[in-house]
C-alpha cells in the first residue's frame, strides 16, 4: 500500500512539472519515459536494452517501478544520457516520443520540497 501511495506521488510530482513553470531547471543528463501498459511484461522483465530506443546518445537505461491509477498503468524508465546539455535532452525527449512502446516521453526537472 505504501508503495503505491509512493508511486502516485511519483506520478503527481512528474505532472506538476509540466505545468509549474519550471523553464530551464531540469537534469541534462538524462531523460524520462513511460511505457505503455501493452509492453508491460517486457518491462517487468527489463528486456528492453538500450538498441530498443533507436537513438545514439543513449549511455545506460534505469528501471523504475510499474505503476497503476485509475486512469493509467504505465512503467517509468530513465535514460541516462551519453552528451549532456541542454539541446541533447529536448533531441532524445523529440525522438523518444515517436516510439510505438513509449507513452509519455520529458525532461527530468527539478523538484523542491517545502
Amino acid at each position: 500500500m505504501l508503495k503505491k501511495i509512493f508511486i502516485i506521488g511519483v506520478v503527481l510530482v512528474m505532472g506538476l512539472g509540466l505545468f509549474s513553470g519550471c523553464g530551464d531547471k531540469f537534469e541534462t543528463d538524462r531523460v524520462q519515459v513511460t511505457i505503455r501498459v501493452e509492453f508491460r511484461e517486457k518491462f517487468e522483465n527489463q528486456e528492453f536494452v538500450v538498441e530498443d530506443f533507436q537513438f545514439d546518445n543513449i549511455e545506460k537505461l534505469q528501471y523504475g517501478s510499474w505503476f497503476e491509477t485509475p486512469s493509467a498503468s504505465m512503467g517509468y524508465i530513465t535514460i541516462h544520457l551519453k552528451e549532456h546539455g541542454k539541446k541533447q535532452a529536448r533531441a532524445a525527449v523529440k525522438h523518444l516520443q515517436k516510439l510505438d512502446f513509449v507513452e509519455t516521453a520529458s525532461l527530468a526537472y527539478y523538484y523542491t520540497t517545502l
